[in-house]
């Protein structure tokens, strides 16, 4: 294998990394602007791990995409049915 062949395999990772970093800049960035990091996805913070509960009751219950506004997929309301 030759050196530029050996290039080309490292270039995802190199690019990756690079996106690692540029995020981790960004986190950083938010910090030091507002002080403070930003929420994580959940809006909600009453309801941070309730993601199990939910399912089961939306599984049996109407409202899952338009009350609940999930975004799971079907499948995993009939797992929990």
């Amino acid at each position: 294998m030759t050196r530029r062949e050996r290039g080309w395999r490292l270039l995802p990772e190199v690019i990756f990394t690079l996106l690692v970093l540029i995020s981790l800049a960004m986190v950083v960035n938010r910090f030091i602007v507002d002080g403070k990091l930003p929420q994580p996805f959940v809006f909600d913070i009453n309801d941070t791990f309730m993601d199990w509960f939910n399912t089961a009751y939306y599984a049996h219950n109407r409202g899952a995409y338009d009350t609940w506004q999930s975004v799971y997929p079907p499948l995993s309301f009939a797992f929990m049915r």
